[in-house]
C-alpha cells in the first residue's frame, strides 16, 4: 500500500517526470523530496454499469479516517502514456478439483485470450492449486504452455484456497503499480493452514484487487455452497474487486471480458496519509467524485500499513 522515495534519487525522478508532463500539457503533481504515498485503485461506473473515463485528480475527493487529504497522483488505466503506477501484476488462481479444472480446460482459449489482453501487463502468473501449488509464468507469445500445463494436472485433491492466496501474494506485493488476482474456484476451503482472520490482515496490507469467479462444486450442498460464495464476496469487498458467479447463463469468456473492462477502466489515486505509516493501525478510506450524481465507486474500504 505504501511507496517510500529516498531524497535525491526521488527528487530527480520527480523533476524529470514533471518536466515531461509539463511539455505534454498533463497535470504535474508536486511532491516533497521524501514522502510515503498510499495508493488506491478505484473503479468508477455510471448508472448503466459502464466505466467513467476522463476523470482527473481535480474530480476526486479522498478521505482517510474522515480527514480529507489532497490527491497527489491520479493515473488512468486508459491513458496511452506509460505510467509506472498502472503496471499490472496479475495472478490467475485455478482450483484443480475436477469440476473447476475441467471447465477451464474447455475454456482454455478464453483464459489465454484474457491473459494476453491484460492492460499494462508486467507479470502474469497462473497458479494451479489443490493442497499443493503449481506455478506457471504466462508468456503471451507461447499460450500453448498454459494448455500443456492444464492437460498435465490431475483433477481432484483437497482445496487449500487461503494458503494459495497467501503464498501468491508474497510473490506479487513487492513492486509498485497495480496487483490483481482472479480466482476460479467454488470457494470451499478444506485444508488451509492460514486462518480467515490472518488472511484478512494480510489483504489489508496488500494493494491486491481480487476477482473471484465462483463455480458450484458438484459435491457441495446448498448451505455449504452459500457459505463458500459469501467468503468469495468478502474477499472482493475487502480488496475493491467484484465477485462473479459462473452459471450456464454467464459463461467464463463473458466473465473474463467483464474483468478486463474493469481493469481497463481503473484509476490509481495516491495521497500522503495524515498519520505516519509507522503506526500499524487499520485506516478507513473513502473516495468520491465531485459534483457528479449517479456514479458508483468501488475501492478497498481501508488498509493497514506494512511494518
Amino acid at each position: 500500500m505504501k511507496i517510500r522515495l529516498r531524497a535525491g534519487i526521488a527528487a530527480w525522478l520527480l523533476l524529470a517526470a514533471a518536466a515531461g508532463d509539463a511539455q505534454q500539457g498533463r497535470e504535474v503533481p508536486v511532491f516533497s523530496a521524501e514522502l510515503a504515498l498510499v495508493k488506491v485503485t478505484v473503479s468508477v461506473e455510471d448508472s448503466r454499469g459502464q466505466a467513467v473515463r476522463g476523470l482527473t485528480s481535480r474530480d476526486f475527493v479522498v478521505r482517510e479516517d474522515g480527514h480529507e487529504v489532497p490527491v497527489a497522483v491520479c493515473a488512468r488505466a486508459d491513458d496511452p502514456v506509460v505510467d509506472a503506477n498502472l503496471a499490472l501484476d496479475l495472478a490467475l488462481l485455478v482450483d484443480t478439483s475436477e469440476s473447476m479444472l475441467e471447465n477451464l480446460r474447455l475454456s482454455q482459449q478464453a483464459a489465454a485470450r484474457f491473459l494476453t489482453d491484460i492492460p499494462h501487463a508486467r507479470d502474469l502468473l497462473v497458479v494451479l492449486f489443490d493442497q499443493q501449488r503449481r506455478i506457471l509464468r504466462f508468456d503471451t507469445d507461447r499460450p500453448e504452455d498454459l494448455f500443456a500445463a492444464l492437460a498435465a494436472v490431475p483433477a481432484g485433491g483437497n482445496t487449500a484456497l487461503r494458503d494459495a492466496i497467501d503464498a501468491t501474494l508474497a510473490g506479487l506485493r513487492s513492486r509498485d503499480g497495480r496487483t490483481a488476482m482472479v480466482l476460479l474456484t467454488d470457494g470451499h476451503d478444506t485444508v488451509s493452514r492460514v486462518l480467515p482472520a490472518a488472511l484478512d490482515r494480510t489483504l489489508q496490507g496488500s494493494p491486491v484487487t481480487i476477482y473471484p469467479i465462483a463455480m458450484r462444486g458438484g459435491d457441495l450442498d446448498d448451505e455449504t455452497a452459500s457459505q463458500a460464495y459469501a467468503f468469495l464476496e468478502h474477499l472482493a469487498r475487502l480488496t475493491g474487486g467484484r465477485a462473479h458467479r459462473l452459471t450456464q447463463e454467464q459463461s467464463l469468456p463473458a466473465i473474463f471480458s467483464a474483468i478486463l473492462a474493469d481493469l481497463r477502466g481503473q484509476y490509481v489515486i495516491g495521497y500522503v496519509p495524515p498519520r505516519s505509516l509507522r503506526e500499524n493501525s487499520y485506516r478507513k478510506i473513502k473516495v468520491e467524485v465531485k459534483r457528479r450524481r449517479g456514479l458508483s465507486l468501488r475501492h478497498r474500504p481501508g488498509y493497514r500499513p506494512l511494518p
